[in-house]
């Protein structure tokens, strides 16, 4: 769980799975309080999450994200997630 606060107060949470199988993470939870959105606090805990996974050698990193389409979906594709159809959203490490 990678969290992040100021003055004892919870902004942010990630919850990823790096047992989900072998070579293969799973972000449960993302989470970004509303008055603290678009201040660049989900994008340094994905690319935490995304280091992490690296380091311990997944190659593929996926999450569920539920339509309807909004502004999450955006923020997951500019970092490489695309739909695998029924709301998951995968990364796949290229190469």
């Amino acid at each position: 769980m990678l969290r992040r606060a100021r003055r004892g107060r919870l902004l942010a949470a990630l919850r990823d799975d790096h047992h989900v199988a072998p070579a293969q993470a799973s972000i449960d939870l993302f989470l970004i309080i509303p008055e603290q959105r678009h201040k660049g606090i989900g994008h340094d805990l994905l690319e935490q999450a995304l280091r992490r996974a690296e380091a311990l050698g997944c190659k593929r990193v996926e999450m569920l994200l539920p339509e309807p389409r909004d502004e999450r979906h955006a923020f997951f594709e500019g970092y490489g997630f695309v739909n695998n159809g029924y709301d998951l959203y995968v990364k796949a490490k290229s190469g």
